[in-house]
């Protein structure tokens, strides 16, 4: 799988854990980060869609980076996304530090909708495509 700490830098800021009941688009991501800092100027979102999925039959934003035309934006609304909870799910923003302190082999792979045609051999190599 690839490392989305490979996008960061020092005006971006990675949000991920959105719930499936949300359907996660630009303006909502933009209105969420100006609602924990009013100053912040947005200079670019990005969306990051999950592996293999069909965002219009579900929400499959697998993570969001928004890139802020300064640092202190990105410490503004990482702290105020700390503690947001959207439904059921808590928001978790990440900046480039926070990298050190991930463990990429504790994942858990959620499957869902796959052909029942397959077997879960095919499914396993096709999972190891993606590392």
């Amino acid at each position: 799988m690839e490392n989305p700490y490979q996008h960061l830098n020092d005006h971006r800021l990675l949000i991920t854990n959105f719930p499936k009941e949300i359907k996660v688009t630009e303006k909502w991501v933009h209105d969420l980060v100006l609602e924990q800092d009013k100053t912040a100027y947005v200079k670019e979102i990005q969306m990051i869609e999950g592996i293999g999925t069909n965002s219009a039959i579900t929400n499959t934003t697998a993570y969001v980076i928004v890139e802020f035309e300064d640092k202190a934006s990105v410490a503004n609304v990482k702290r105020g996304l700390r503690k947001t909870w959207i439904h059921d799910k808590l928001l978790k923003p990440k900046v480039m530090k926070d990298e050190g302190m991930e463990d990429f082999n504790a994942r858990t792979v959620i499957i869902e909708n796959y052909p029942s045609h397959l077997s879960s051999a095919e499914l396993a190599n096709m999972m190891t495509k993606f590392g």
